[in-house]
């Protein structure tokens, strides 16, 4: 610790004998623990430091970082108060502003939580889908899929595969059984959309694969490093393509809720503005 070595054996005694409280002499609030010019800390600064039940060494500690921390940021003030310009230092505008904007938020966001209608009908959330399909449309593929991790050369790897190309009903769920005991990992995905980011962390996926898997109740067959992915598409939608509306319904409905948000919030302000003109409480010069 720099600087502060001649206080510290004030404050150690001061800490030993009282933790919880650590200068709770009044005499002892009013000398000064360290400076820097002509700024001053002293003990009173330092009494609700230590948490209640905080040991000794580690009350010193606490107040040995905090002096340190003090000179150091006392130290650059200094130097900014004596190289910066009077119009430079003026932050009253900006401090003023930033309140404001912070009152302002506040009070918005008070009017929000107490107003805002969070509720939403399936109508709406397809009317927003129908309207909004340009707004839409997908970044990424999207699948519904089944797909099977294998290790490579396992003997009913072949039967796994044979299934899995048959895609009918009888076969998938024979397929089901036989993924328990032989497959490191499976999913069968029939009601589930996955986009291809998701899939990439399961398999790994380049480009092309991505548009491979595209292709509708085609299997494709992946090799890397002794494993084996066989993936069956059932359905697909490329990117620039409109998703399903049970894709997007909750980014629908946040949607809906920002716009909620701001006709709220346009409504206050007007409401606000138009009643302060009727009661003279605004005007123009």
């Amino acid at each position: 610790m720099f600087g502060v070595k001649k206080v510290l054996p004030l404050l150690s005694i001061a800490v030993f004998f009282n933790s919880c409280s650590l200068f709770s002499d009044k005499n002892s609030e009013l000398k000064p623990v360290a400076r820097v010019f002509d700024q001053y800390l002293y003990t009173e600064d330092l009494a609700m430091l230590v948490p209640p039940g905080t040991s000794a060494a580690d009350s010193t500690q606490m107040v040995e970082n905090f002096i340190d921390n003090w000179i150091k940021q006392q130290v650059i003030l200094a130097q900014a108060e004596q190289n910066l310009t009077d119009e430079q230092k003026n932050f009253d505008l900006q401090v003023q502003n930033y309140r404001n904007s912070l009152l302002i938020y506040a009070f918005e966001k008070n009017l929000i939580d107490q107003k805002l209608d969070t509720s939403f009908t399936d109508d709406e959330i397809k009317s927003y889908y129908d309207s909004n399909t340009t707004s839409l449309k997908l970044n990424d593929y999207l699948y519904k899929l089944y797909y099977i991790k294998v290790d490579a050369g396992k003997q009913n790897n072949a039967k796994l595969l044979s299934l899995l190309k048959k895609g009918n009903a009888e076969s998938i769920e024979e397929l089901k059984s036989l993924c328990i005991g032989n497959a490191i990992d499976y999913y069968f995905g029939d009601e589930s959309w996955i986009n291809s980011a998701d899939l990439s962390s399961k398999i790994p996926l380049s480009s092309d694969y991505k548009t491979s898997l595209a292709n509708k109740g085609h299997v494709t067959v992946l090799s890397t490093n002794k494993i084996e992915y066989y993936i069956y598409t059932l359905n697909s939608h490329s990117p620039g393509e409109v998703p399903p509306l049970e894709v997007v319904t909750e980014e629908i409905k946040q949607r809906i809720l920002n716009n909620r948000k701001l006709k709220l919030i346009e409504q206050m302000r007007t409401d606000l503005l138009n009643d302060a003109l009727n009661k003279a409480n605004a005007e123009t010069f």
